[in-house]
């Protein structure tokens, strides 16, 4: 791809102009190494090392759960201020081959950090991102000039032809504020890749907030790559790459966004109406726990329909946890007349029971519960407090909710009334 098209870690990196400083868990010396992303948005790195090179590092016990911390550096022949690091570095081959006397490690990463330049202001930065669909038509333009060198030589004969080239294509230009603003861009030879072009140098909360909050409106789960800073001149100043997180089927997802996004077509976006919603929702993300529920939500979306109604359902539920307060949870509301009420049924009621003492303290463990609204009431009161009513076919829904949490049978066999009742339950979070 061109520059300013996709992340360009891999054409910096393997240009053979760095050396290893620290090998981290890799055998060591490496006589060659390659890093790339993998059609699975993994970052592999394959080294290469003479069948006697050996790690320093100390295993693991097998079945831990940790943090993988393990890193690898890398620093530039020419410019020792020029540093690459590889963070969560993991080997899980090792091929050797006799003939060579070589063997080759392939290693997963989790990031990598750099920093190529030590002078000049980070004043652009690109977010690289993938899985955008080509279903919306955006309203805004790109204009890309490039400058085309081509020759022809033939003895003496020398055909010359310097030219630019312009392209036009299309992004979407989403406006929180004066200062946070983004354009988010289409790669013109992908069907999928694309960026977002940040007007200033963003902190990383931030980006993740707002790229929670672009997702969700455009119906797709953007998949997070890395980012790349650029000062005045254009020049890349340092670049940050992920390891991808595609939530287990989200390139599969058709392109469903929760609203209209254009007055006048189904299969276009308007930049106004789109930055409206992204800031809406960008507004009370903290309040609402957006993060949280954007991740239910996605892996609901790539879920399979038989468990993705109690998944709706939960994103639904925690909807609602967030928004009602407390005595909106409640059937009884006043404290002294459910104090009166509690007392009454322990004293009553249990201790009367002539049954172990353990089961007892069990029994007045679960009172509490008498006294919270059923998850559908709760849904209900949240929903009249925004003025929406739940029609019939609304309310029956929530049953798939409750048949996929208990692992019930579809009743008769009816799976297309099963899967309605899931999209009812998505349209309905929506």
């Amino acid at each position: 791809m061109e520059k300013f098209e996709f992340e360009e870690f891999e054409d910096i990196i393997n240009t053979r102009m760095f050396k290893f400083n620290n090998y981290g868990p890799l055998k060591e010396p490496i006589t060659s190494f390659k890093i790339y992303r993998d059609s699975d948005l993994r970052i592999i790195l394959k080294s290469t090392s003479s069948i006697q090179a050996k790690s320093n590092f100390i295993e693991k016990t097998q079945g831990l759960v940790y943090n993988n911390e393990d890193k690898v550096v890398l620093h530039s022949y020419y410019n020792k201020n020029v540093e690459i690091t590889l963070f969560g570095v993991t080997t899980y081959s090792n091929n050797i081959n006799l003939n060579s006397n070589e063997q080759n490690e392939l290693s997963l990463i989790n990031t990598i950090s750099a920093t190529l330049k030590n002078e000049g202001e980070e004043k652009y930065m690109i977010e690289w991102i993938d899985n955008i669909d080509s279903f919306f038509i955006f309203d805004q333009s790109i204009i890309r000039n490039k400058k085309v060198h081509n020759s022809l030589s033939i003895d003496d004969i020398v055909l010359k032809d310097e030219s630019i080239k312009n392209d036009s294509h299309h992004c979407l230009h989403i406006l929180l504020s004066d200062v946070l603003s983004c354009y988010l861009c289409r790669s013109s030879d992908s069907n999928t890749k694309g960026f977002i072009l940040y007007k200033n140098i963003e902190e990383e909360d931030i980006r993740n907030k707002l790229r929670n909050c672009i997702s969700f409106v455009l119906g797709k789960p953007l998949i997070y790559l890395g980012y790349s800073c650029y000062n005045d001149n254009s020049e890349l100043v340092s670049f940050k790459t992920i390891r991808g997180h595609d939530y287990n089927g989200a390139f599969k997802l058709n392109t469903q966004a929760p609203t209209i996004l254009h007055s006048q077509a189904t299969n276009a976006i308007d930049s106004m109406i789109f930055s409206n919603l992204v800031s809406n929702i960008y507004s009370i993300y903290d309040d609402i726990d957006f993060r949280h529920l954007s991740w239910l939500y996605w892996h609901a979306s790539t879920s399979a329909p038989h468990s993705a109604g109690v998944q709706f359902g939960a994103c639904i539920e925690s909807l609602c946890t967030k928004s009602l307060t407390d005595n909106e949870k409640k059937l009884i509301i006043d404290k002294t007349i459910w104090k009166k009420f509690r007392k009454n049924i322990i004293n009553e009621s249990i201790e009367t029971l002539e049954i172990d003492k353990d089961i007892k303290e069990q029994l007045k463990s679960k009172i509490d519960i008498l006294n919270v609204l059923s998850q559908k009431k709760q849904l209900q009161n949240f929903l009249q407090k925004i003025n929406i009513k739940l029609s019939t076919t609304e309310e029956n829904a929530w049953q798939q909710r409750n048949d996929s949490a208990h692992g019930n049978p579809v009743k008769d066999g009816n799976y297309i009334k099963m899967i309605r009742e899931v999209k009812i339950l998505r349209t309905l979070f929506n």
